[in-house]
């Protein structure tokens, strides 16, 4: 049988999440948390830039990992998404080069209330 958690965060594990290559190219420097973290809000985005919240609730019954671990992975990965960044080529203003952008502009978390919010993905 299904539990309630598993039944209020079905949708999150339904979404599929497609990526570019230079996308793709930069999360192969994130850990698996990290990557799991990006997908989980990346699924959120519905194509629209906003800001995201991702509960350790949410995150643990997704992947299958013990609350207190998820919270470890969500609160570390606040801390280092601030520090990663994505390349990628393109052209600005008729200029050919290499864009570098953080993965998120902020990052917001509560310590011990078990939720996330990750801005600007």
């Amino acid at each position: 049988m299904v539990n309630e958690v598993e039944k209020k965060f079905v949708g999150l594990q339904s979404k599929n999440v497609v990526l570019s290559n230079a996308l793709v190219r930069s999360a192969q420097g994130l850990t698996l948390a990290e990557k799991r973290i990006l997908m989980a809000a990346i699924s959120r985005m519905d194509g629209v830039m906003k800001p995201i919240q991702i509960t350790a609730h949410e995150y643990a019954a997704t992947f299958q990992l013990p609350i207190r671990q998820a919270y470890e992975q969500l609160r570390d990965a606040a801390k280092v998404f601030l520090s990663k960044h994505i390349t990628y080529y393109g052209e600005y203003n008729g200029h050919k080069g290499v864009f570098q952008v953080n993965w998120l502009s902020s990052v917001f978390y509560t310590h011990n209330e078990g939720f996330m919010s990750y801005c600007q993905i």
